[in-house]
């Protein structure tokens, strides 16, 4: 089957936009994920938000003309994961991250976005106890879930280290408390802290959109050499459980996190292509 296959524009940042755009196009790649990270991608909620109708209305027009779709729309309101998270122990900071979450919808909604990502949230174990985190967390993906359905967009989070629930059977505990909301599932994350990567098959039935990196025990992204991920399996069982959505081919281009600047990107995401493709 020919499977929907995806690039994300933050996996070249040091790019003019225009460019990483051709460059997605030359690789006969047809969806782009676009990252709304503050202080990290090329567009971010601070460039983007203030005339956000016009920005939207000329990103559209950018991606069409070189025929291709936005594939996801990922949205990270900080560098870092605990400033804005979406269940933050302060409320002023909570709402901040809820008015982004909404101008990412509208944002999402003029660019014809076929999905949106957002981070989980995080644990303040200083402040709280890991229950009173994820309490609040259900409640704030719960509104998120129901404003993207209302523009029917599907929304998942992705259940990323660091982050509240980076352990396989919180994640499927959360989509099952807010329900609507499904995970951008990236099978590295859980490789990275030395999981078998069949931890992640419980949370398969909740996956909306799909990320697709190599890794092995303790690297997040690494080449295709030293791949221990079993993608062949994961796709398998994705499309045995019904899932028609795309596979993002993300490997991305952070210097300071995770050492996430040591790959010839265009060269792996081209064998992660054609990997996924032969399946």
């Amino acid at each position: 089957m020919k499977r929907k296959i995806s690039c994300p524009d933050f996996a070249f940042p040091l790019m003019e936009h225009e460019a990483v755009l051709n460059l997605i196009a030359s690789l006969g790649i047809v969806g782009v994920d676009i990252g709304l990270m503050e202080d990290r991608t090329h567009l971010r909620p601070s460039n983007q938000f203030e005339n956000l109708k016009q920005n939207a209305t000329e990103l559209k027009k950018r991606v069409e003309d070189k025929g291709l779709v936005v594939s996801d729309v990922f949205i990270q309101a900080d560098l870092d994961f605990f400033v804005y998270a979406p269940n933050h122990y302060e409320e002023s900071r909570r709402q901040h991250a809820r008015d982004l979450f909404q101008k990412t919808v509208e944002f999402a909604s003029i660019v014809g976005a076929e999905h949106i990502t957002g981070m989980p949230g995080a644990a303040y174990p200083d402040v709280e106890s890991w229950e009173e985190s994820y309490d609040r967390c259900v409640k704030e993906q719960q509104w998120r879930a129901d404003l993207a359905k209302s523009v029917g967009i599907p929304y998942g989070v992705e259940a990323h280290i660091d982050s509240l629930v980076e352990q396989p059977a919180n994640a499927a505990r959360l989509c099952q408390d807010a329900p609507g909301m499904g995970l951008t599932l990236d099978y590295s994350h859980f490789v990275r802290l030395g999981m078998e990567d069949t931890a992640g098959d419980i949370l398969i039935p909740y996956a909306n959109h799909v990320h697709t990196r190599a890794a092995a025990k303790g690297v997040l992204q690494t080449c295709m050499s030293d791949n221990v991920i079993d993608f062949e399996r994961i796709v398998k069982k994705l499309e045995e459980a019904g899932y028609a959505g795309w596979y993002c081919m993300e490997y991305c281009w952070t210097p300071n996190w995770e050492n996430c600047s040591r790959n010839d990107n265009i060269s792996e995401i081209i064998l992660m292509k054609e990997r996924i493709e032969e399946i």
